[in-house]
């Protein structure tokens, strides 16, 4: 977290730089027998390593009640690729975009945010927005333990020509991928309240 103040006031500003190195594996399975026509199938395979590496710089906009934020985000094409079977663990562009954020807490025990962002792509990836809503409980009251529930949607703009090839049949960080809605859930545990 990077704090700023102003020298002589006690007015701050208070910036948060968010890092995001995901590791992942991605492997193809065994399915050829099941399918009607197997030859059209990429071989089995499997691909581990990083996804792609992300940066963001959040501001804080409204601190009352409710809250509110903007952050600026850096989405690098750190992936590593295996297209001839189709496998990769990231998307093969870099991506910037800026993020609206917007929420507040319900008492104690709950909380609930909502978040959108626009993205511009590169390497003939399309441009697209994600819009993310989370809701968060406060299971039991004595223990920060929480339920979150998460709901995502992702839209391309489809005005790049990047060609999917061997991808399209793993599915595997294309161009043009959407979804609506993307659900999670998670459980957070605070060990302190700092």
């Amino acid at each position: 977290e990077i704090s700023a103040c102003l020298v002589g006031s006690e007015m701050c500003i208070r910036d948060s730089l968010m890092v995001n190195l995901p590791i992942k594996y991605v492997a193809t399975g065994d399915t050829v027998e099941s399918l009607p026509n197997p030859n059209n199938l990429l071989e089995d395979g499997s691909l581990a390593g990083l996804g792609n590496i992300q940066f963001a710089l959040k501001h804080k906009l409204l601190d009352s009640d409710w809250k509110a934020a903007i952050s600026v985000h850096a989405r690098f094409n750190s992936a590593q690729q295996d297209y001839d079977k189709g496998l990769s663990t990231g998307y093969s562009s870099n991506a910037y975009g800026m993020q609206i954020h917007f929420g507040r807490s319900f008492g104690n025990r709950v909380y609930s945010f909502i978040e959108g962002a626009y993205f511009l792509s590169s390497s003939d990836f399309s441009n697209f927005y994600e819009v993310n809503y989370e809701f968060g409980y406060k299971i039991l009251k004595e223990k920060s333990l929480w339920f979150v529930l998460n709901l995502g949607i992702r839209q391309s703009q489809e005005n790049g020509d990047y060609i999917n090839g061997n991808l399209a049949q793993t599915g595997l960080y294309m161009n043009d991928q959407e979804w609506l809605p993307a659900t999670g859930l998670k459980f957070i545990y605070e060990t302190s309240n700092n």
